[in-house]
């Protein structure tokens, strides 16, 4: 029994029902595509499984609509319909299944409902329509309410132990109590009283189908940091409203709006943004004497984090989405165990909203995932030589040694870590250092796993241990742009720059906007330097599939450029560097010639493969396979991934 996190496993009791931990499992609704018919698909079922055998305190389905199809966010998305006639579907027999799979594995089961509002005027899809809050009639109005308390009334007949109602992220019932949405002028617009009033008799009807047995969470926007959206203080006065009525037995603590890119980035925050973004909310409710539990959301995957939260009485339940969802769904029984180096931690790298790939760290989880933990062992033992330790390297042997492979990785540097060694020293990458570092305690505890630093593989070396596998993960090297002065000693890569920071004057070109440019300027930023960014194409991130939908909508450009402004971040774009000189930058931005003075060029240009120099090992054993950005310079997940898989091939 680990007792490093105390708080984190502490059990309670609400209505009568067990929650084991503090940790709660949040809605995500990825793996959802549910059949027409409503009810839950079975791969969906040993999905949220596999959340509970890694020891979440409850599970939650995502969100389900309580009326018809249009009248809730993207018609419902191929999730559950309790709304529909249960006698004419599966609905009940698979709810069933699904409550005793959760129950067998010691969770709590839960649905969540939603209707998803009206908004003419958002971006993203599914939100565009033709009602608004001031023209709902209040026969619209009751329809919406009994379908909520129809939908619970269901649940908990089908066995469920609870459920989620989602208010927030401008979903139909935070959309009552923003001013900027709500223009009413009956008894349901106006004050913030008023604003309140659906909402509450919303929850009144949902407690009275609900009754004494069965738990009510409630997902809401605590601050929609919008001008005219909900503010922390209007939150805390709805609160203080149900404080007393019993309505709700945990408030989600969420923030922000799906609807526009920049307040996205509050519902789901992206690396750059700081652990715990909700965290003083939190504390200010707590503070106004609110005692109906709360729970606290987004990015709280650092266990230091989430212990500290609760141990400060900031939150009474931690609520984990990425990071059990996708990332691991283990994490609750790894960190339980005293094993948290095992836990693959969510990187917040916004690759799960990207149709095109998997999870970043972990291999399995795509739309439909599974935790593959334990791994399971190879029928024979083999011996392997892994040739790079870079992410995709450590991943190879990894999987290797679990499956019970003898490993000799060859890593050039001194340490491990290969290209996520920036993350030692970037002051907001934590997430990317803990997983690193994460994944060097595994191997250096693995007997099975020799570790050769400070040695450049050659095929002669790997050919004379007579491996019977050989997985080349070497990396790439740094694009040489053809600018005039390019190897000057004032001229710097993006990893020198973190490797030797003492050679970074306080005044920096960046040439490139692209997603490694821009992250590195904002730590340079934060360590206190001046930083001029040159991008050649009309736009920052030019390259990333953030850029298309449905991955537009969860981008976090508006807060690489937000933090740009509150940083003093000078951008040009459509701007060409021409020369580099000792003191500055020739470019022409936009066809006109500039010079930006500096002391210190980094290059943004990208990386180049190494394929030719990793085909050199293909005759060395009867195994053969090239991994990660030696193939074709990517992003960790397709390391992690291409590691994982060639491992599970031998």
């Amino acid at each position: 029994m680990n007792n490093k996190y105390p708080h984190l496993f502490t059990p309670c009791v609400i209505r009568g029902k067990l929650f084991r931990n503090r940790i709660l499992a949040g809605p995500l609704g990825f793996n959802e595509g549910n059949p027409e018919d409503g009810s839950m698909a079975l791969n969906n079922i040993k999905f949220y499984a596999e959340i509970a055998a890694g020891g979440a305190a409850r599970v939650v389905g995502g969100g389900d609509c309580v009326v018809t199809e249009d009248g809730g966010y993207m018609g419902g998305m191929d999730r559950l319909k309790f709304y529909k006639d249960p006698i004419s579907m599966n609905l009940p027999g698979s709810i069933k299944t699904y409550v005793n799979r959760m129950h067998g594995h010691g969770a709590l089961a839960f649905v969540q409902f939603i209707h998803g509002g009206f908004d003419p005027e958002a971006e993203g899809p599914g939100f565009q329509c033709t009602t608004t809050i001031d023209s709902l009639t209040k026969e619209h109005m009751d329809e919406i309410t009994q379908g909520f308390a129809r939908c619970v009334s269901l649940a908990k007949y089908f066995g469920l132990d609870g459920c989620i109602i989602h208010a927030g992220h401008c979903k139909l019932i935070d959309q009552f109590r923003a001013r900027d949405f709500n223009h009413r002028t009956d008894e349901y617009g106006g004050s913030l009283e008023n604003r309140c009033r659906y909402p509450i008799e919303i929850l009144k009807a949902i407690r009275e189908a609900a009754g004494d047995d069965f738990i009510v969470e409630l997902r809401m926007s605590i601050d929609e940091h919008v001008e005219g959206g909900i503010t922390i203080e209007e939150t805390i006065e709805f609160l203080k409203m149900l404080d007393d009525l019993g309505y709700v037995d945990i408030f989600h603590c969420s923030a922000g709006r799906h609807t526009h890119q920049e307040l996205n980035c509050w519902v789901t925050s992206p690396g750059i943004m700081p652990q715990a973004p909700n965290r003083a909310e939190c504390r200010m409710i707590k503070d106004a004497g609110i005692k109906t539990p709360l729970a606290i959301v987004n990015s709280v995957s650092d266990p230091e984090v989430a212990e500290s939260i609760l141990a400060e009485g900031d939150a009474d339940f931690v609520v984990m989405s990425r990071q059990l969802n996708l990332a691991d769904p283990y994490y609750p029984r790894k960190l339980q165990e005293g094993h948290e180096e095992l836990i693959n931690n969510c990187i917040r790298c916004h690759g799960c909203y990207d149709a095109c790939g998997p999870c970043s760290v972990n291999p399995l989880a795509t739309y439909f995932t599974a935790g593959g933990y334990p791994i399971a062992k190879a029928v024979t033992s083999r011996k392997v030589c892994i040739v790079g330790g870079g992410i995709g390297g450590m991943k190879a042997a990894e999987i290797a040694a679990d499956r019970g492979h003898q490993v000799i990785l060859f890593e050039k540097d001194d340490a491990l870590g290969g290209q996520l060694r920036f993350s030692d020293t970037d002051v907001l990458k934590t997430d990317i250092r803990r997983y690193k570092t994460n994944m060097i305690k595994r191997l250096e505890d693995k007997a099975n796993v020799e570790i050769r630093l400070s040695t450049e593989a050659t095929p002669e070396m790997v050919s004379a241990e007579k491996p019977d596998a050989v997985i080349v993960a070497i990396g790439p090297v740094q694009k040489k742009p053809n600018i005039a002065g390019v190897t000057g000693k004032n001229v710097l890569s993006i990893m020198d720059a973190y490797r030797y920071p003492e050679r970074v004057g306080d005044n920096v070109v960046m040439v490139g906007s692209g997603l490694s440019g821009c992250e590195t300027t904002l730590h340079l930023c934060f360590s206190g330097k001046k930083v001029t960014v040159l991008g050649r194409s009309k736009a920052i991130c030019a390259h990333e599939n953030f850029n298309e939908p449905p991955t537009s909508a969860f981008s976090p450009i508006p807060v690489i450029l937000r933090m740009f402004e509150e940083n003093g971040v000078d951008l040009h774009n459509n701007c060409a560097c021409t020369e580099i000189f000792e003191d500055g930058v020739k470019a022409i931005e936009n066809g006109e010639e500039k010079v930006f003075p500096c002391d210190t060029v980094i290059l943004g240009s990208g990386m180049q493969a190494r394929q030719e120099d990793a085909m050199k090992f293909a005759d060395c054993a009867p195994f053969f396979r090239q991994i990660g950005d030696c193939v074709k310079p990517s992003k960790v997940r397709m390391a992690v991934y291409q590691g994982y898989w060639a491992a599970m091939d031998i």
